[in-house]
This record gives structure tokens, C-alpha cells and sequence, in this order.
């Protein structure tokens, strides 16, 4: 018999890996990154840039990609640098360098 919570866990564990690797990447003085695992919902790293809070957004794992909650793909998973430059793209405020 196949547990599927085992498979679910197991997909669950490496979205949060995946997430926590796009955390790390991304610069801390301006934007924040915090993790947000709940019960029955998928992982989700929840960015905002430090001095305009109101650009935020919700990045989740899907198939091997980084998405945005909009449904948008970022970038794969293998290649965190481009999904952290795409994300701080987005999220950078008018007129910051």
C-alpha cells in the first residue's frame, strides 16, 4: 500500500527547500522574505520590498517552476538567481537603483 501523505510530504519538503534557496537569494536589506507554511495549503514565500510594502507578492513551487499567485511563471527551479531578479524586478519601487 502507498501512503500518498508521504509523496505529498515529500513534494511539500522540496517546494519549502526550493523557497528557502529563493529567500537566501534575494537581497536583505530591501526586500523581505518570509516563508509561510500552513496546514492543508501549499508553502509560499511571501516578498516585500522593505521601503514600499505595499509591493508585495506571493511566490509558490509548481512542476518545477517558480510562479507568482497570479499564475504567471517566474523561472525554474534550477535556476534561483533569474527567479530572484525577475521577483526584485517586479517588486522594485520607481526611481530605487
Amino acid at each position: 500500500m502507498t501512503d500518498i501523505r508521504a509523496g505529498a510530504q515529500t513534494a511539500t519538503d522540496q517546494a519549502v527547500k526550493h523557497l528557502e534557496s529563493l529567500a537566501a537569494e534575494l537581497p536583505a536589506g530591501e526586500y523581505q522574505a518570509r516563508l509561510v507554511v500552513a496546514t492543508d495549503r501549499r508553502p509560499r514565500l511571501h516578498v516585500r520590498n522593505r521601503c514600499a510594502g505595499v509591493l508585495a507578492e506571493d511566490v509558490v513551487v509548481e512542476a518545477g517552476w517558480f510562479w507568482y499567485s497570479f499564475a504567471e511563471r517566474i523561472a525554474p527551479v534550477t535556476d534561483v538567481p533569474a527567479a530572484a531578479g525577475k521577483i526584485a524586478r517586479v517588486l522594485r519601487a520607481v526611481g530605487s537603483d
